[in-house]
């Protein structure tokens, strides 16, 4: 009997101490908001421009936003920007770059102290770069874009 009563007051206490282990959820999201220097973007543009133009800046204005989920110890987030350029706008030739793109996420916490923790990520997304130019001639006039789709890989280090 005294048997009976250790097990079954050692399995209650357990199943006790398991059942009020807390699950974490929580989240957070921000702006960003800032410059961006697109290396050798102005040279790349000058082979699609017509050579009298003046060459196109690398500086662009970001903005952008990300958040991302914790649920217990995994991390899941996403994110998205846009890039313009001043562009270059005279009375027969207009040109409008402009860069965007998204990705997704995931990570998993493997070192948490109370307000602090630390977790590797990997995630995917898509990028482009667009240079819209017209061009016009008397009346007539030619509008074309070309656009360098692409794909990102984003390996990182977290700490929150």
């Amino acid at each position: 009997m005294k048997l009976l009563s250790l097990f079954i007051l050692l399995t209650v206490g357990c199943t006790t101490a398991m059942a009020q282990e807390s699950a974490t959820y929580g989240g957070a999201g921000f702006f960003r908001l800032g410059h961006a220097s697109l290396h050798r973007f102005s040279q790349v543009a000058d082979h699609f421009s017509p050579a009298q133009q003046p060459a196109l800046s690398n500086n662009f204005v970001y903005l952008g936003g990300e958040g991302y989920a914790r649920i217990n110890r995994n991390i899941i987030g996403g994110g998205g920007y846009a890039m313009v350029n001043h562009g270059i706008d005279s009375h027969s030739y207009r040109a409008e770059p402009f860069s965007g793109g998204g990705y997704l996420h995931y990570g998993r916490i493997l070192l948490e102290h109370r307000r602090f923790w630390i977790y590797p990520s990997i995630g995917a997304g898509v990028a482009m770069v667009s240079l819209t130019q017209s061009q016009s001639q008397g009346q007539a006039g030619e509008e074309y874009t070309v656009m360098l789709p692409g794909f990102n890989a984003q390996v990182g280090l977290g700490a929150d």
